[in-house]
């Protein structure tokens, strides 16, 4: 649908926008809604305050992971279209985290690991980089259970 839409006008002869303009528009728009620790609900603050536990089961915190954010809005995932979970910042070493993964331990710790892998290994989702280091981590988790 989006290669259709490249180059065509609407009804009206404005340009179309396609999916992949769209992604890019709203990115360059963005702008992070930060919360506060402090201001997380206690069931999200419980989770959250596992952060640094999780880390300690790949061995600790990453050298160049100096801050965990929390965030009410995410950029686009760049493969579904939807918020992403995480993002791995490398420009202020920080990993920011949406809300909602806070619901869950599971999902947190999984985002989490997520992110921590993108920031080990400099490499991007659907990489043979990134998913050897995955791997990794997953490895490094088991063996310190």
């Amino acid at each position: 649908m989006s290669e259709k839409a490249r180059g065509q006008s609407d009804i009206i002869g404005d340009p179309i926008m396609d999916s992949t303009q769209f992604e890019e528009e709203w990115n360059s728009s963005f702008e992070f809604k930060f919360i506060d620790v402090d201001d997380l609900m206690s069931n999200e603050r419980d989770i959250f305050k596992k952060t640094e536990a999780i880390m300690r089961l790949i061995g600790g915190r990453p050298i160049n992971v100096k801050e965990i954010k929390i965030s009410e809005t995410m950029r686009m995932d760049d493969f579904s279209f939807t918020e992403a979970a995480g993002i791995w910042e490398a420009n202020d070493s920080c990993i920011i985290i949406k809300r909602s993964q806070l619901q869950s331990l599971k999902d947190y710790a999984g985002t989490l690991l997520h992110e921590i892998a993108h920031a080990i290994s400099g490499a991007t989702d659907v990489s043979s980089e990134f998913e050897q280091c995955l791997t990794s981590l997953l490895g490094r988790v088991v063996s310190n259970i």
